[in-house]
């Protein structure tokens, strides 16, 4: 993937890609691992991915690599493969404003590409 297709994700002013989130070589801030804003797509979509031994996400501690992630409030309606990682009733809450547990990394790289890619 080259450096304009990569999703930016920024902490403090650093860059972070998906790729660098789940390898989980992310620097301690402050003795932990830092939160990090959402990924952007080329289409606008946008959500946060998120691994430390504070997220849903396995390994559960602060060192990747991955193999799932916590995934939260996806700006456009994630697919219906999703829908066991959701934390709420599928049939009666809103799928964009909830956190999926354990998401894992190949299921969160198509639906970043199926919104055009990581934003450069």
């Amino acid at each position: 993937m080259s450096n304009a297709a990569k999703a930016r994700i920024m902490e403090h002013g650093k860059a972070y890609t998906f790729d660098e989130i789940v390898a989980g070589n992310l620097p301690f801030s402050g003795g932990m691992r830092p939160v990090v804003m959402r990924i952007k797509c080329a289409d606008g979509t946008s959500l946060s991915a998120q691994a430390s031994r504070r997220h849903y996400c396995t390994p559960r501690h602060d060192y990747g690599p991955y193999s799932t992630l916590e995934v939260g409030y996806p700006s456009a309606e994630p697919p219906q493969t999703w829908r066991k990682y959701f934390d709420g009733d599928w049939a009666h809450d809103d799928h964009k404003g909830r956190v999926y547990a354990r998401v894992p990394v190949n299921k969160i790289a198509w639906f970043i590409r199926r919104h055009g890619g990581e934003a450069g």
